[in-house]
């Protein structure tokens, strides 16, 4: 029998226990009655085939009902089978202790058989209990999940209109200082106006670039930095006859990560504009965001006139690079000249994915 009959023959089980045994002995008087009609056939009634037929009405008894049904039709088929087996007018002799010993058989396989069912049935059962436990965890697990999504969703959105907004602000408040750049008397104050305008986009840009994840928030390389470099291109350089280009592989950065970078193209163009072409001078300046042995590779490369970094080693940008190369655990390093090359390496981050 399928595992699906016997549940659906669970509800006999929770009969009275009358009602439960009156069906026993109803299954077992139903067989004694095929075995008596199978007695008008030319066969010997001592023989034990016709015996066994009590056996599959252990069988049913066992599976359609519970509280020991099955051990209770093996007693009322051993006593309906004594009919045919044992004849009281027979000496004791050869043929009655055989007819016992079949008796005995049958018992033996009736119980058996009856604890077997019983066993089948309470593993059926307890697998039922177990599904049915399963599918309601699976349910309250669902609605639990779905619960988290939905709240999840508001909160990205909400993350998403805050970043939105920042960077809304960021670049008011960066154009503002560029606006006071151009009013400010002062040469140095001018240059640091644009400076920390130019920092404040690198924010801005961030923010922009930002994706939020239900792990981390990160930045992809590529477009940060490319779409980055070219807003750069206007403010630093104007209508003087350099290019500025960048190439950048697909990698995911961490926000924080995002914003250390960008500082630090930020600062190293910004350098190669101001000290290595003269005013009308032309140019080339690259930014490469690659792999590496180390991790990662930033290089900014210009074809100037070329600066020892030794020179500046004490000035505010150089120190700034420095502590922003410390960040990132990575290691700086200049050639040249000819030209200038500043290669900073770091290591990839830790739970960010390498692709884009």
């Amino acid at each position: 029998m399928s595992v699906d009959l016997l549940q659906r023959l669970q509800p006999l089980r929770s009969l009275p226990l009358l009602v439960q045994y009156g069906g026993t002995a109803l299954i077992a008087l139903a067989f004694f009655g095929l075995r008596y009609l199978l007695g008008g056939l030319d066969v010997d009634p001592q023989q034990l085939p016709l015996f066994i037929l009590f056996v599959p009405a252990v069988v049913l008894s066992a599976f359609l009902f519970d509280r020991g049904s099955g051990y209770f039709a093996v007693l009322v088929c051993a006593a309906l089978g004594l009919y045919f087996m044992l004849d009281p007018r027979q000496p004791i002799g050869e043929a009655r202790i055989g007819d016992g010993v079949r008796l005995a058989a049958f018992v033996a396989v009736g119980l058996l058989s009856a604890g077997l069912v019983q066993m089948l049935r309470r593993h059926v059962d307890r697998l039922a209990d177990s599904s049915a436990r399963l599918a309601r965890s699976g349910a309250e697990l669902e609605s639990r999940l779905a619960e988290l999504e939905a709240s999840d969703a508001q909160k990205e959105l909400l993350l998403h209109d805050i970043n939105h907004r920042i960077k809304n602000q960021l670049q008011v408040v960066a154009g503002y200082m560029t606006l006071g750049q151009r009013d400010v008397g002062d040469e140095r104050a001018a240059e640091l106006l644009g400076t920390a305008a130019n920092r404040l986009k690198v924010l801005a840009r961030v923010y922009d670039r930002l994706q939020l994840r239900r792990d981390t928030a990160t930045v992809g390389a590529r477009g940060f930095i490319e779409e980055m470099v070219n807003d750069l291109q206007p403010g630093l350089i104007g209508t003087r006859p350099i290019v500025l280009r960048a190439e950048a592989e697909g990698a995911e950065l961490s926000s924080g990560r995002a914003v250390t970078i960008g500082l630090m193209i930020n600062e190293l163009v910004t350098n190669a504009v101001r000290f290595a072409f003269g005013e009308d001078e032309p140019g080339n300046i690259f930014v490469y965001f690659r792999r590496c042995e180390a991790g990662f590779c930033l290089e900014v490369i210009d074809d100037g006139r070329g600066f020892r970094s030794e020179a500046r080693s004490g000035s505010v940008g150089q120190r700034m690079l420095r502590g922003l190369v410390a960040q990132l655990d990575g290691t700086i390093e200049w050639s040249g000249p000819p030209g200038t090359r500043v290669s900073v390496s770091f290591p990839s981050e830790a739970g960010v994915a390498a692709d884009e």
